[in-house]
C-alpha cells in the first residue's frame, strides 16, 4: 500500500485529498492546487520545452500537470538491459550502463542484446550526456572521465570522485562527492568548489539537480541527515547564493540518497537507500509521497538511480527507468505517467504547493 506522507510545508498551502491505492483511473489524479502558478492575470505559467517561434513553426503539445498520476501507472524488470548506479539513453535507441561484475560500461537495446562499449572502466556512479555527443562518466576509480561513442575514453578531472553527475545550461559539468560540489569544464577539467565541506547543517552532499527554471539547485544527502533534502538560490551564473536550507525532510531516514531527478511538472524523484523506497516530493516540498517501495530486500530489488527513457526503440519517455546493481545489474521500468523536464511539450497546469 502506497502512503502519502505530508510533511511541514507552508501554513497557508492548502491540504489536498489523499489517493486511492492501486492503479489510476481518470479521476485518480495527483491534486492541484486551482490557482495557477506566478505570472501574468490570467495566464498559466508554462515549463519544460520552449513554443518555437515564426510563422511556420508548429505549437508544441501541452501537458496538463493536473492529471499527473498518483501511483505508477506500471513496473516490469527487463529482460537484458544492466545498470549500475545510472542509466544514459542513445538517440538511435539503446542504454548505456554498467556491470558490477566485469566494471565494463555496456550498452543494451530494449530486447536485452548486450555488447561493451567500454572494458575495465570501474565502478561507475552518475553520467550525463555532453553536447558534442560524448559521455561524461564519474567513475570510481578513474575520476570524471570522458566517453567517445567509439567507447574510448580520456580523463576529464581525475582528481573529483564523483557521485552525483549532471550537465548545467551553461554545458559546465555539474558533481557531487559526498564532500563538496563541484563545477567542472568538460573542455579543459578546470574546476571550481561550489560548496565545501560543512556547507549542509546535516549530512554531506551526494546527488544535486536543478529546479525547472534552474534558478535552484536541490541537493541529496550522505549520511545523518534524517532523510533531508536540501536547496541553494543560484545567481546568473549558476553559482549558489547564501547557504543551503532544508527544503524538505522525511525523505527516508537519512542514510543516503541515490538520485535527484524531476519530471516536466516539477515532481521530485529521489530513491534512498536505508528505506529501500522510491520518494516523489511535490515542487515546493510540501507532500513526501513513498512512491514506490522495493519489493525485495536491499540487496536484490532497490534502485540506485533514475533516469526517464528518451522515447526511441522502445524506452517509454513517461517511464523511469532504474538500474538494480544488487539484483545482477538488472533495469527495472517504472511508467509514472509524466514525461521528463526536457520534454518537447509544454506544460500547464503547474502544481503550486
Amino acid at each position: 500500500m502506497l502512503l502519502l506522507l505530508l510533511t511541514i510545508g507552508c501554513g497557508s498551502d492548502p491540504e489536498p485529498p489523499a489517493p486511492t491505492d492501486g492503479p489510476p483511473t481518470t479521476s485518480d489524479t495527483a491534486p492541484i492546487d486551482d490557482s495557477t502558478d506566478t505570472g501574468a492575470a490570467g495566464t498559466t505559467a508554462t515549463t519544460g520545452a520552449t513554443a518555437p517561434t515564426g510563422d511556420t513553426a508548429p505549437p508544441l503539445p501541452e501537458y496538463d500537470c493536473s492529471t499527473v498520476p498518483v501511483t505508477p501507472v506500471s513496473t516490469q524488470i527487463l529482460d537484458g538491459p544492466t545498470g549500475y548506479h545510472d542509466l544514459a539513453f542513445t538517440d538511435d535507441g539503446r542504454a548505456i550502463g554498467a556491470s558490477r561484475q566485469n566494471n565494463h560500461l555496456q550498452v543494451s537495446d530494449y530486447a536485452g542484446s548486450v555488447s561493451v562499449l567500454t572494458p575495465q572502466i570501474g565502478l561507475t556512479e552518475q553520467m550525463v550526456w555532453l553536447p558534442d555527443g560524448d559521455l561524461a562518466v564519474a567513475s570510481y576509480t578513474e575520476g570524471i572521465v570522458r566517453v567517445a561513442p567509439s567507447g574510448g575514453r580520456v580523463p576529464i578531472q581525475a582528481s573529483i570522485f564523483a557521485y552525483g553527475l549532471i550537465l548545467g545550461p551553461d554545458e559546465m559539468l555539474y558533481a557531487a562527492d559526498q564532500s563538496r560540489v563541484y563545477r567542472v569544464d568538460p573542455a579543459t577539467g578546470a574546476t571550481d568548489v561550489l560548496l565545501e565541506p560543512g556547507a549542509l547543517t546535516r549530512g554531506s552532499p551526494r546527488v544535486i539537480a536543478f529546479d525547472l527554471s534552474y534558478e535552484r539547485m536541490f541537493i541529496g544527502t550522505y549520511g545523518g541527515s534524517q532523510g533531508r533534502i536540501y536547496v541553494v538560490d543560484l545567481d546568473a551564473t549558476y553559482t549558489p547564493v547564501g547557504e543551503p536550507t532544508v527544503f524538505v525532510s522525511g525523505v527516508g531516514r537519512g542514510g543516503y540518497h541515490d538520485a535527484i531527478t524531476l519530471d516536466v511538472c516539477g515532481y521530485l524523484y529521489i530513491p534512498d537507500y536505508d528505506t529501500k523506497t522510491l520518494w516523489r516530493v511535490t515542487p515546493r516540498g510540501t507532500i513526501v509521497q513513498e512512491y514506490e517501495k522495493s519489493p525485495g530486500l536491499v540487496n536484490s530489488d532497490y534502485p540506485h538511480g533514475v533516469t526517464f527513457g528518451n522515447g526511441v526503440g522502445g524506452w517509454r519517455d513517461d517511464a523511469i527507468y532504474l538500474p538494480m546493481p544488487y539484483n545482477q545489474n538488472k533495469v527495472r521500468e517504472l511508467v509514472v505517467g509524466v514525461p521528463p523536464r526536457d520534454a518537447d511539450v509544454v506544460a500547464v497546469n503547474l502544481p503550486t504547493w
